[in-house]
């Protein structure tokens, strides 16, 4: 349910950023005189220059070239001004500059309340969570949801040092006795099954008792995992959200 909420509020944000952003290029071409604005053609431009934008955002990244997309996309923006409005390239640079500065500001105003409420994104680094995900992997953190299940992946900050960030599988649920011995992980005196994404064996002999808010977590790379057998469990209140969406080997060469 949360999940589906999530992916709604994403389409409908998107819908409404393109729509706002159309709007402030609709008065923004109204302030440098441009003939006959329509809102429809500053649709159009800003779905174009965006999809644009991303793209070559990806290409020129891949070659720490950034500065490169900026100029890419103007030149997509100076020709879709063109063709509509048969702009000079001085007055398109000058809209913009204009346009970028204000639906930067917006954008912004919009966003930093859904990192810090609904949903966040996170990049995987080390590999202390293969084969599940690898280093360079981009995530996305459900921040809405605090209903966390055993299995689930969360991203949480590191017990003792808040400004670190880690992303492990939750093991030990509150109030469960958790115990690792002979390489096997017991839960309230059975094994755990972990077949579906763990197949060795568990090191480090570990026995607690979580409390009302506390939770055990192991990395799927157990021989490259620090972890709740390391620094011990983790507060519920340490926890951001649980992943909910992946794009594999993102910024794998970043």
């Amino acid at each position: 349910m949360a999940l589906t909420i999530l992916i709604l509020f994403a389409l409908v944000a998107l819908l409404g950023l393109l729509l706002l952003c159309s709007a402030i290029l609709f008065l923004v071409s109204k302030l440098f005189k441009i003939e006959n604005p329509s809102f429809k053609k500053s649709l159009v431009i800003v779905l174009i220059s965006g999809i644009a934008s991303i793209v070559f955002g990806v290409l020129f990244g891949i070659f720490s070239l950034d500065f490169l997309s900026y100029i890419a996309t103007f030149f997509v923006f100076y020709y879709l001004l063109h063709r509509y409005y048969q702009t000079s390239w001085l007055k398109s640079l000058g809209v913009y500059l204009i346009f970028g500065v204000i639906a930067t500001v917006v954008s912004f105003a919009l966003v930093i309340p859904t990192r810090l409420y609904i949903y966040e994104p996170f990049v995987v680094s080390g590999a202390a969570m293969e084969p599940t995900y690898n280093s360079g992997d981009y995530l996305f953190i459900n921040k809405l949801d605090k209903n966390f299940a055993r299995g689930d992946i969360v991203v949480f900050r590191y017990p003792g040092n808040e400004t670190q960030f880690l992303i492990k599988r939750i093991i030990g649920l509150p109030s469960e006795n958790v115990e690792i011995k002979a390489g096997k992980v017991f839960i309230n005196g059975q094994v755990l099954d972990e077949s579906s994404y763990y197949n060795g064996d568990t090191q480090g002999d570990t026995s607690v008792i979580l409390s009302s808010s506390q939770y055990f977590m192991l990395g799927d790379n157990r021989a490259e995992s620090a972890d709740s057998r390391m620094y011990g469990t983790v507060p519920k209140e340490n926890i951001l959200g649980s992943i909910f969406f992946e794009v594999p080997g993102l910024l794998k060469n970043f």
